[in-house]
């Protein structure tokens, strides 16, 4: 990934003497969410996510399932996102 294409760190801040030095990193999430579509190559590629969901031991047995299924099949490479709450 180029300098160009790179989210600010999320190091956390710096001591005053060293904010004196360093330049103001803060962006607006406009701006984060313009790099990050450059950064996945433009508005022109339509992007896809996997979102898993449920709660407990059966629901995350099912989602372990469904994600080995579909890395045999090569689907889940395809996605660009995975998004998980609770037991998923």
């Amino acid at each position: 990934m180029s300098d160009e294409t790179r989210l600010p760190s999320l190091e956390p801040p710096k001591s005053n003497k060293q904010q004196s030095s360093a330049k103001n990193t803060a962006i607006s999430l406009q701006q984060v969410l313009q790099e990050e579509r450059a950064a996945l190559g433009g508005d022109k590629i339509q992007r896809s996510a996997l979102c898993i969901s449920g709660g407990g031991i059966r629901s995350a047995t099912f989602a372990l399932g469904a994600l080995q299924g579909l890395a045999q099949l090569g689907i889940l490479e395809k996605f660009d996102y995975l998004s998980t709450v609770s037991g998923g």
